[in-house]
């Protein structure tokens, strides 16, 4: 039972031969199924058993009696880690069937385009030091092998009261298009998994920002202008619309926040301090723009 509870995200294994449908299945988790002792989430694979550590929001419990567990619609995917049978299982969820064998992703869903960034809205209540997330791969077969093309994972650690939009960008390691893309969701990340965290995700897309459709982080046609870039960490974000920046939100490559503002004003300037890569996101009226920044 160990083996087949406990979950590695990072090892995933496709079929090979997929026709590019370029939607994520269900992606306000509103088409549900009962399956008598559990319910089917069209799209998604789940571990299903009664006492599985995927939980699902459904029906008047979402509706009414736990109001706010879903962010638009009228349903939500709520996933919860449980202790089953003496093993601590994470809630977890994906576009794919989750082989209990193998403890990996088969199958995916079959998609052939080059989005910037993954978004969508959630809740976290963790237990301890557990953080749940959100994950992306992109991949294409060679003929002999599955090559991954773009990846993006989105961490949250800390407790999340109320419904918080995330946007992740993915990072590109191939050019050319994918044609499989897999989503997991996870309650708990962590190699050590703490029974009771709880996570709600809504509402999932994918972001295009990039006209050229080839680098996710393209600085034609862009909401902002980031400079410079590479640079020393002396960073300075300007709107190029005319419009005030309302937020901006700063991740490193394991999706953690380092720097969080609110600046109202249409130039705004900050300081990275450590050398790497991170991700600048910004919000401006209702549009949101990514742009990766490399400080030496």
């Amino acid at each position: 039972m160990k083996k087949a509870l406990l979950f590695a995200s990072t090892t995933l294994f496709f079929f090979g031969n997929l026709t590019a449908q370029n939607a994520i299945p269900n992606p306000g988790f509103e088409s549900w199924t009962s399956q008598g002792s559990y319910d089917d989430c069209a799209g998604w694979g789940t571990i299903d058993q009664p006492v599985s550590s995927a939980c699902f929001c459904k029906g008047t419990a979402v509706k009414t009696a736990v109001a706010g567990e879903f962010h638009g619609g009228l349903l939500a995917m709520k996933l919860k880690t449980l202790s089953v049978f003496g093993q601590t299982a994470p809630g977890i969820a994906a576009t794919g069937i989750i082989n209990q064998t193998t403890q990996a992703v088969d199958g995916g869903v079959a998609y052939n385009l080059r989005p910037d960034s993954i978004v969508g809205w959630y809740r976290y209540t963790p237990s301890g030091t557990d953080t749940g997330s959100v994950e992306i791969t992109l991949s294409r077969w060679s003929g002999t092998a599955r090559n991954v093309v773009a990846h993006a994972k989105f961490i949250q650690n800390a407790s999340v009261a109320s419904y918080v939009r995330f946007s992740q960008p993915l990072t590109y390691s191939l050019t050319g298009t994918p044609d499989t893309m897999v989503i997991i969701l996870l309650s708990s990340s962590t190699t050590a998994a703490q029974v009771n965290s709880t996570m709600f995700v809504d509402d999932l897309g994918l972001i295009f920002n990039s006209t050229a459709g080839i680098s996710p982080y393209n600085n034609s046609n862009s909401l902002i202008s980031v400079y410079p870039n590479p640079g020393n960490g002396n960073v300075t974000v300007s709107s190029n619309t005319g419009k005030n920046i309302n937020e901006l939100k700063v991740t490193d490559m394991l999706g953690q926040t380092v720097y969080e503002v609110k600046p109202n004003t249409e130039i705004t300037s900050l300081q990275l301090g450590n050398a790497g890569v991170y991700f600048i996101t910004v919000t401006s009226g209702k549009e949101t723009n990514t742009k990766k920044v490399i400080v030496n």
